[in-house]
C-alpha cells in the first residue's frame, strides 16, 4: 500500500468516524429531548396535583375552590382573597404549559389538552372582575389572549 492510499484509507477511516459521532449525538439528543419532555410533562401534572393535595386539605379551602364564577359574589373578602390565590396557582401552571411549548420542550398535540382543560377551569372559575385583580400576575400576551378567549368561552385549542 503505497503513501498516498494509506491517506486515502484513514481519510475514509476519519470520515466513518465523524460521521458515526454525528449519528451517535443525534441519537442522543434526542433521547434527551425526549427525557425533557417528559420531565416537563411530570412537573405539571406534579404541579396541579399539589395545588389539589394542598386545597383538599383544608376544608374550608376546598368549599372555596369549588366556587364558580356564578356564586364567586357570595364569597366573604378573605375567602375571595384565598380564591384569587388558588387561581394564581392554578394558571400559573397553565403559564407554564404554554412556556414549555414555545421553548419547543413539549409539543402542541401534547399541550393542547392542557389548553383545553385550563380553558375550561377559566371559563368555569374566571370572570372579568377577579382577572382585573388578578391579571398582573403574568406579562405572557399569550396567556392573557387565552384567558380572555377562555372568559368568553370561544375555542383556546392550539390544534
Amino acid at each position: 500500500m503505497t503513501r498516498e492510499q494509506r491517506r486515502e484509507f484513514f481519510e475514509f477511516v476519519g470520515l466513518l468516524a465523524v460521521v458515526g459521532s454525528l449519528i451517535f449525538l443525534a441519537l442522543e439528543i434526542r433521547q434527551n429531548t425526549a427525557v425533557v419532555s417528559g420531565q416537563s410533562i411530570n412537573e405539571i401534572y406534579d404541579a396541579v396535583r399539589e395545588i389539589d393535595l394542598i386545597t383538599f386539605a383544608d376544608p374550608d379551602l376546598t368549599r372555596i375552590t369549588l366556587t364558580t364564577v356564578d356564586t364567586v359574589d357570595e364569597l366573604s373578602e378573605s375567602d375571595l382573597q384565598q380564591y384569587e390565590m388558588y387561581l394564581v396557582l392554578m394558571i400559573e401552571v397553565w403559564e407554564r404549559a404554554i412556556m414549555r411549548e414555545n421553548d419547543g420542550l413539549i409539543d402542541s398535540s401534547t399541550v393542547n389538552s392542557w389548553h383545553i382543560y385550563y380553558a375550561d377551569f377559566v371559563a368555569r372559575h374566571v370572570n372579568r372582575e377577579i382577572w382585573d385583580r388578578i391579571r398582573w400576575n403574568w406579562k405572557e400576551p399569550e396567556l392573557h389572549e387565552r384567558v380572555a378567549r377562555a372568559m368568553d368561552n370561544t375555542a383556546v385549542s392550539t390544534n
